[in-house]
């Protein structure tokens, strides 16, 4: 055997031996630092079911990570799975190029204690303190990247507030970005994001366009909001009411756009239409005192960064109003708010 047949041969032994190390070998040690490392940083009991990486395709996927509350016992933030694909073309742009980003399942419970704290603040107490010396901004586009069809499939984030009895949950929450890069021939193509996610028991849809590396940073979003009940949000009004709200719904249908030209003033802008249904405000022994099936608003246009708004139009449709006074001549709705 010659001595070029011997290098050969050496040669796809180390390359197969690396591509096995790279199969087999680092995804467990990659499992067993992250879950350290982060178990560390962050104080909490953390887990990660499985690391994968497949050499041949550049794809790396992880599976069953949880981070749990200070006790130990319940979930904080968990996610079924995440999963990435780097592209070869990489060497080619000199650039990060990833064909996928998938993050499955996402899901985080965040509450508030009666002390005002969070389940989280203890996460934050452990950071270490931003030093005094600023850290060194990296020029503008440095840095070049292409990332390709970024989802989150099934996200779910609750909330509860313990102090006001209240609780909140966004479900089904589904993000989907075709394309965001900063390389040239990207710059003034439009990135289109598209979100949708359950707020309450409401369906919300954002559909957009943006430029986020161009310097004007042309942006527009359609928000959609449907049947939202406002009732839940009573807890936190700033005054102690003397009535009660049996009943308020919110529609929201509202375009929202930005635009940055050389030499202006940014323009912040806000149409469409929204509208308040069918509103139920009693009397605390529930006497009726207030009720309205729609109020509706339709904004022509706006300039919110030079405070000026333009309504085309307000509908108001079957109001009612009750008032009585009693035998001292006191007025039933002179007492609404707490004094």
């Amino acid at each position: 055997m010659n001595g070029k047949i011997k290098i050969l041969i050496g040669s796809a032994c180390f390359m197969v031996a690396v591509y096995l190390f790279l199969w087999l070998g680092l995804p467990p040690i990659a499992r067993n630092v992250a879950v350290s490392k982060l178990s560390e940083a962050l104080g909490r009991k953390t887990e990660i079911e499985s690391v994968a990486f497949n050499p041949f395709t550049l794809t790396a996927q992880i599976k069953g990570v949880k981070i749990y509350e200070a006790d130990g016992v319940n979930s904080f933030v968990s996610l079924g799975g995440i999963r990435v694909n780097l592209q070869i073309s990489s060497l080619f742009r000199l650039a990060p190029v990833v064909s996928e980003v998938a993050l499955d399942e996402p899901k985080i419970a965040i509450a508030r204690n009666a002390d005002q704290s969070y389940n989280f603040t203890d996460i934050i107490e452990r950071q270490p303190k931003a030093g005094q010396k600023p850290a060194t901004e990296e020029k503008k586009g440095d840095f070049k990247f292409l990332v390709e069809n970024i989802r989150i499939n099934g996200g779910e984030i609750t909330f509860d507030d313990k102090p006001v009895s209240s609780s909140h949950k966004v479900a089904a929450l589904n993000l989907f970005i075709p394309v965001i890069s900063n390389l040239p021939v990207y710059v003034e193509t439009f990135s289109k994001p598209e979100l949708s996610f359950i707020f309450d028991g409401s369906a919300v849809k954002l559909d957009g366009e943006t430029k986020p590396f161009a310097d004007s940073l042309e942006t527009r979003f359609d928000i959609s909001l449907k049947d939202l009940d406002l009732t839940r949000f009573v807890p936190y009004s700033p005054t102690k009411l003397n009535v009660k709200i049996n009943s308020a719904r919110l529609d929201l249908g509202l375009a929202l756009s930005y635009l940055q030209r050389k030499g202006e003033k940014p323009l912040l802008a806000l149409t469409g239409q929204c509208a308040l249904r069918d509103l139920a405000v009693v009397h605390a022994d529930q006497a009726p005192l207030f009720s309205l099936k729609r109020l509706g608003v339709e904004i022509k246009s706006s300039d919110l960064v030079a405070k000026k708004v333009e309504i085309e139009k307000i509908a108001i449709e079957e109001p009612s109003l009750a008032i009585a006074r009693d035998k001292k001549s006191v007025l039933s709705v002179s007492n609404l708010v707490a004094g």
